[in-house]
C-alpha cells in the first residue's frame, strides 16, 4: 500500500524522501487550457522513480522522465536544471480529464501524493473568478523556485504615470524554462479581471510573438488612449510562470510628469 503523505507535511529527516510544497492539492482548470500539476520531491535516492498515475483507471501516465500514456497531451516536466520538480502537464485539458491524479515514489514503503483536478466548461463563470484561476496558473505565491517553469518581466518602472487620453503600451517578456512546444498564450490581467484578446474594447490590443534566437516570448498590451477606468495593476502571466506586474496611474493632461 502506498504511504499517503499528509498535506501539511513539508519537512522530513535529511536522509528520507518527501514531497515538498504540497499545500495546493485541488487544481481547477477551464476546458482547453494547458494544466501543470506540480510535484516536488526532495531527497530522491538514486534508483528511485517518480511516477504519475491516473486513479480512476489506474493508468500509469509517466515513470521517471518517460511518458507512457498513448495520449500525447500528457507529459512529464523535468529537467537537470530543476531535478526536484516532476510536474504532469496536460495540454488542451478536457472535462473527461477531471479526477484524481497521484504523484508516486517507489520508495519503501511506497509514497504517493494525490491531486484532484476539476475541469469546467469554457462558458462557465469560473473564467471571471481569476483569484481562483491564478492559483492554478501561477501555482501559488511561495518563493520556492522549484515550482516555476519560467518567469515574466514587465518593463520598468513598475509604476507608470500616464496622462489622460494619451497612448500607452506595457511590454512583457517571458523567459520559459523549456523551449520545445512553447506556449504562446499570455494572460494579461487588469487588477483581478482578465483582458480578453477578443474584447470589444477596440482601443486595447494584445500582440504576442516568440523570438527563436533568444527563446523569449514578447507580449505588448497597447492602449490607443487611456481613460480614468484604466487605473490599476496590470499583470502578465502564463501557466506555471512567475508573474510580474505594473501599476498604471492616470493623471490630468496638464499634470507635469517631470516633477515626479
Amino acid at each position: 500500500a502506498a504511504l499517503k503523505q499528509d498535506a501539511n507535511q513539508t519537512t522530513s529527516s535529511p536522509s528520507s524522501v518527501f514531497f515538498a510544497d504540497n499545500s495546493r492539492r485541488n487544481i481547477e482548470a477551464i476546458e482547453g487550457q494547458t494544466v501543470v500539476i506540480p510535484c516536488t520531491v526532495r531527497n530522491l535516492d538514486r534508483g528511485k522513480v517518480v511516477s504519475w498515475i491516473r486513479t480512476k483507471d489506474i493508468l500509469i501516465l509517466t515513470s521517471g522522465p518517460h511518458t507512457f500514456a498513448s495520449d500525447f497531451r500528457f507529459e512529464v516536466i523535468h529537467s537537470e536544471k530543476n531535478v526536484e520538480f516532476w510536474g504532469l502537464r496536460i495540454r488542451g485539458v478536457k472535462e473527461d480529464d477531471a479526477g484524481q491524479y497521484e504523484c508516486q515514489v517507489n520508495s519503501e514503503p511506497k509514497m504517493s501524493l494525490a491531486y484532484q483536478l476539476t475541469v469546467s466548461g469554457k462558458k462557465e463563470e469560473s473564467l471571471k473568478k481569476l483569484e481562483i484561476l491564478l492559483d492554478v496558473l501561477a501555482l501559488g505565491e511561495a518563493e520556492d523556485s522549484s515550482k516555476w517553469l519560467g518567469f515574466a518581466k514587465v518593463q520598468e518602472p513598475k509604476e507608470a504615470y500616464v496622462q489622460h487620453a494619451s497612448a500607452f503600451s506595457i511590454s512583457c517578456e517571458i523567459f520559459p524554462m523549456f523551449t520545445r512546444n512553447v506556449n504562446m498564450d499570455v494572460w494579461w490581467l487588469h487588477d483581478d479581471t482578465q483582458i480578453l484578446s477578443d474584447t470589444k474594447e477596440s482601443r486595447i490590443s494584445i500582440k504576442t510573438s516568440f523570438n527563436k534566437e533568444n527563446n523569449i516570448i514578447h507580449s505588448i498590451l497597447s492602449f490607443d488612449y487611456v481613460t480614468w477606468q484604466d487605473f490599476g495593476l496590470y499583470t502578465c502571466l502564463q501557466p506555471s510562470v512567475r508573474k510580474d506586474s505594473l501599476k498604471l496611474v492616470i493623471v490630468e493632461a496638464s499634470f507635469q510628469l517631470a516633477t515626479l
